[in-house]
């Protein structure tokens, strides 16, 4: 998780300017501080995604080609929505 990488990292920059331990030293120390600083936070953020979801009152995702189809006529546009070049199949040169 992002949110865990800056402090992480800060801890990492800190450990090695002080102290100038080996590699493998970061490996003991800073790889499980940050697994376990990413796994903590997962059960509160999911929690927070959760809720906002049913605040915001979030539906399955959809097309709207309706809304679609008048935002290309208020643009001038006349693509055909299906096609994927989006000009009735003919490429656009």
């Amino acid at each position: 998780m992002s949110i865990v990488a800056v402090p992480a990292l800060a801890f990492a920059l800190w450990f090695q300017f002080t102290f100038e331990p080996h590699l493998w030293m970061h490996v003991l120390v800073s790889v499980p501080l940050t697994t376990l600083g990413a796994l903590l936070l997962l059960r509160p953020l999911k929690g927070w995604l959760v809720c906002s979801q049913y605040f915001h009152k979030a539906e399955q995702g959809s097309i709207d080609r309706d809304w679609h189809a008048s935002a290309q006529g208020r643009l001038g546009h006349s693509h055909d929505l299906d096609s994927p070049q989006g000009n009735g199949g003919q490429p656009k040169f």
